[in-house]
C-alpha cells in the first residue's frame, strides 16, 4: 500500500465472506461482506479501516461473462461517510488461462466527490498465480483527488495474486 505520505500504512488485510446462490445454470447471485483493516495505520485523523456489503449478478454465456454489482459502505475510509457503488463488467475468455476484461462503474460518497471510472485489460492464470494488467481511468480531476492527485490520472496497473489452498489446522 502506498498512499504517498509519511504515515501511510505498509499493508492491508482483507477478510471476505459470502454466499453464492445459483439462479439457473448460467446465472449466479453473490452476496458478499468485506472487512478491510490497515494494522499499521498511523494516518492522522479518522481511520482507513472499513466494512462493505455487496451483491453481484453474474451471467455466463460460453466464453463471455457479464457482471453487475452494487456495494454499500456505512462509513468509508478517512471519514468519507456512506458510499454507494454500482458497476458492470464483461470478461471474455480467449483460452482457459487468458481473458480480456472490461469494467465501468460509478461511486457516490457522502463527503467526497462522486466519480465514474473504467478499465480495460487482460488476466493471465498460471498454476496458482493470476497476473492482471489493465489501463484504468476516472473522471475526477487531479484537484478533486485531495492529498494525492497522482491517483486520478489514467494509468497502466498490474497485480499478481497467489491463490493458495485453505489449510485448516
Amino acid at each position: 500500500v502506498e498512499y504517498g505520505y509519511d504515515e501511510d500504512p505498509n499493508f492491508e488485510l482483507d477478510f471476505y465472506g459470502g454466499r453464492t446462490l445459483k439462479l439457473d445454470p448460467k446465472t449466479e447471485l453473490k452476496l458478499q461482506g468485506l472487512v478491510t483493516i490497515f494494522p499499521d495505520d498511523r494516518t492522522p485523523g479518522p481511520t482507513l479501516n472499513f466494512v462493505q456489503a455487496g451483491a453481484s449478478l453474474i451471467r455466463k454465456e460460453g466464453p463471455l461473462t457479464l457482471t453487475g454489482q452494487t456495494t454499500y459502505v456505512p462509513e468509508g475510509s478517512y471519514g468519507a461517510g456512506q458510499i454507494w457503488r454500482v458497476e458492470g463488467g464483461a470478461d471474455y475468455a480467449l483460452t482457459k488461462a487468458l481473458a480480456l476484461k472490461a469494467l465501468a462503474g460509478h461511486q457516490t460518497s457522502e463527503r467526497r466527490p462522486a466519480r465514474s471510472y473504467w478499465s480495460l485489460g487482460a488476466e493471465l492464470k498460471w498454476r496458482f498465480l493470476i497476473l492482471d494488467v489493465r489501463y484504468q481511468a476516472t473522471d475526477l480531476t487531479r484537484a478533486e483527488c485531495g492529498f494525492n492527485p497522482d491517483i486520478c490520472g489514467g494509468a497502466l496497473t498490474g497485480a499478481v495474486t497467489a491463490v493458495l489452498p485453505l489449510i485448516l489446522f
